[in-house]
């Protein structure tokens, strides 16, 4: 068998499943909802499922397209790309799932009412709609920090957010850049040019620093609690952003902020930076072990409601197979073939599909997140990158520095794992 993903004849959804905070809109609404390639936004297709009292799924950016050959399991979990001229007035129904959305944050007490959907306006360009929320994270921040930005690519978090608005006492910027090329593979091509190009634009700035090396690497030239803020917003995989926050964590003062961007609780998600930052906040800031059991009971519930609907109750699917990422919060995903009417001919197509279901967190869990005074989050129309942030308070005294970086370390195995079911 072909591992999942690595076949360009086969397409791929990806579907967001949220827990709502009404148990009568779940009932009422219980279904899978997508938006497929090519259908305007707003056109839904709605799948029943019944035997799932625990998740509704309203996507916003939930794709499916063909798979392109030589696609990195990265690019293939990329959702459709929006123009930079498209506006919220030409998708019509945006505005109004990003507040149904917001419905489940406003009740945790993550974010205040009307801080999704309205915060953009119909007439504004998407970007400039997502860097207005983006910005709201270092609007609060007070001025003359010291910050260090992990991911700094072509600089543009640096000049248009935290030089304007936080106006740092000293920004280091840190990126491989070139680094991450070899002789075998040239993974940036223009990453060379980019690096000279930010390094001359800031060779005057006595305030701003390039460290020109790995993330893991730069940490180890630093003090610990050397730093007021540290910013990361490179890591996607699960390994890479649980190492980040344990190489960068110790370098953080008291009362100083962890965070990054690559944190997304209301929409399509980049799986190993979710699970990575939820497993981290669960265990070391709220340290509340039962969330994880909880979230993993509700996670097996639901691969069996998918087996229900996949194999038990479907007429049309034909070989289901059932894996998951070996981490908590990681996807599921669905492979199975389909029939597909042809109308032209009136016969049927053997549709060849993958599925890839991403849970958010149950209400329970997102009530805990909206009640530590430790953690704030900041929503962004920007699918799969909210910002995120920790305070450094007492709960800094439990950590174990070395048992963080053992959790670092452990389990980096990030491949799909088959899901077997016990015949009945």
């Amino acid at each position: 068998m072909i591992p999942p993903g690595n076949d360009p004849e086969w397409s791929r959804r990806v579907i967001v499943s949220y827990y709502l905070h009404d148990e009568a809109d779940i009932m009422n609404l219980m279904g899978f909802m997508w938006f497929s390639l090519g259908i305007p936004a707003g056109d839904i297709t709605i799948m029943p499922v019944r035997y799932m009292k625990h998740i509704n799924v309203m996507s916003l950016f939930s794709v499916s397209k063909k798979l392109s050959p030589g696609r990195s399991e990265f690019e293939r979990y990329q959702p459709i790309s929006f123009s930079p001229d498209r506006t919220m007035s030409q998708r019509p129904n945006i505005a109004e799932n990003i507040e149904k959305y917001s419905q489940t944050l406003v009740a945790a007490g993550l974010v205040p009412p009307g801080s999704l959907g309205p915060a953009c306006p119909p007439s504004m360009p998407w970007d400039k709609a997502f860097d207005m929320e983006r910005g709201l994270f270092w609007d609060k921040l007070p001025n003359d920090l010291i910050i260090a930005e992990i991911g700094v690519d072509q600089a543009g978090t640096a000049t248009d957010l935290i030089i304007p608005k936080a106006n740092p006492k000293k920004l280091y910027l840190v990126d491989p850049w070139d680094l991450i090329n070899t002789p075998e593979e040239i993974i940036w091509p223009d990453a060379k040019k980019t690096r000279e190009r930010i390094q001359n634009d800031f060779e005057d700035n006595d305030k701003v620093e390039i460290v020109h090396n790995f993330s893991a690497e730069a940490a180890k030239q630093f003090d610990d609690e050397y730093f007021d803020v540290v910013f990361s917003d490179w890591a996607l995989a699960y390994e890479e952003t649980k190492k980040d926050i344990a190489d960068w964590l110790p370098k953080v003062k008291r009362g100083g902020i962890i965070g990054g961007d690559l944190l997304c609780l209301e929409d399509h998600h980049w799986s190993g930076a979710f699970g990575a930052i939820m497993e981290f906040l669960t265990k070391y800031v709220l340290e509340d072990s039962e969330i994880l059991v909880r979230e993993d009971a509700a996670r097996t519930e639901f691969v069996k409601g998918l087996y229900n609907k996949y194999v038990e109750n479907s007429i049309d699917i034909e070989g289901a197979e059932f894996y998951m990422k070996p981490h908590p919060y990681g996807d599921i995903l669905v492979r199975h073939r389909s029939k597909t009417l042809r109308y032209a001919s009136w016969g049927t197509d053997d549709e060849k599909s993958e599925d890839i279901f991403q849970l958010k967190p149950d209400l329970q869990t997102l009530v805990d997140l909206g009640r530590d005074r430790n953690f704030s989050y900041y929503p962004s129309g920007r699918t799969r990158a909210g910002t995120w942030s920790v305070t450094i308070g007492d709960w800094i005294d439990n950590v174990d520095f070395d048992e963080l970086q053992e959790w670092a370390n452990s389990n980096n195995e990030n491949d799909w794992v088959p899901v077997v079911f016990e015949k009945k």
